[in-house]
């Protein structure tokens, strides 16, 4: 949990440099300096976002682990997990390598990779994603012994992440 904060503070970081390198405002106004500057610190806050949100969804995920008592439960947790992870890292590369060596942080070379396209995908896997830790606390709290009232307070809990 310490490493995704730490991550996260990172990111937002990032995004305190993209405005000081000129967020907000139109490209045609900065100078050489802010564009090289808000360019280093979009690529960063980039990279940083997916960590983030996989750091995040681990540490939720290993809550629920927690939880599921039962080896079956458990295993069907693990395999969400190791599919958090393998799926970020995967994610982790077209944003690693969006533009060509060296200048990968040039950001708004037309060298690069479409960056609309790739960012629409990737929310698209994230909600995937997400549909999946949220379905997780219904399969966990299914057969748990609670009165009926507990048993859907519980999961209209986890369930409020859907929102």
């Amino acid at each position: 949990m310490l490493l995704g904060m730490i991550i996260t503070i990172g990111y937002d970081i990032a995004v305190s440099m993209q405005v000081a390198g000129g967020l907000g405002q139109h490209q045609a106004t900065l100078s050489e300096s802010q564009l090289i500057k808000y360019q280093k610190a979009s690529y960063a806050s980039q990279v940083l976002i997916p960590l983030s949100l996989c750091m995040a969804k681990l540490v939720l995920l290993q809550f629920l682990r927690a939880l599921g008592r039962q080896d079956v439960r458990r295993n069907v947790t693990d395999i969400i997990i190791l599919f958090t992870i393998v799926t970020y890292i995967v994610l982790m590369f077209p944003i690693l390598f969006q533009c060509p060596l060296p200048d990968t942080w040039e950001v708004l070379s037309p060298q690069c990779f479409n960056q609309t396209a790739f960012w629409t995908a990737f929310s698209v896997i994230d909600i995937i994603s997400d549909l999946s830790t949220i379905g997780l606390p219904m399969f966990l709290l299914h057969d748990i012994r609670l009165k009926t009232r507990q048993k859907y307070t519980t999961i209209a809990t986890f369930g409020t992440r859907i929102l």
